[in-house]
């Protein structure tokens, strides 16, 4: 069974017998990244292109990189925020005041 995070697609090959092969390629999706404070409105810091899956660590990883953040003790809350199909392509984080 494939994961989730690869997708596979016929490639033609080129040699003698011109036969064609699946191949496994890594899916990427684009990640919006929003922020807050407690009772102000969301604002679009960044959006991201990721192998989905573990989306709420890599916000994490991604707020503490750019310093945005100095541990995750800084964040009140973090959570999906998308709405329909789009659900998991939004991350909001919640900033301590």
């Amino acid at each position: 069974m494939i994961p989730d995070f690869l997708r596979t697609f016929p490639v033609p090959r080129h040699d003698l017998d011109g036969a064609s092969s699946e191949v496994p390629v890594p899916v990427e999706e684009p990640l919006e990244l929003q922020l807050r404070y407690p009772d102000d409105p969301p604002s679009t810091l960044v959006v991201l292109m990721r192998t989905p899956g573990d989306d709420l660590d890599f916000v994490v990883g991604f707020l503490l990189a750019e310093r945005i953040i100095d541990s995750p003790a800084d964040l009140v809350e973090l959570r999906e925020a998308g709405i329909g199909r789009n659900t998991h392509n939004i991350v909001l984080a919640t900033l301590a005041p």
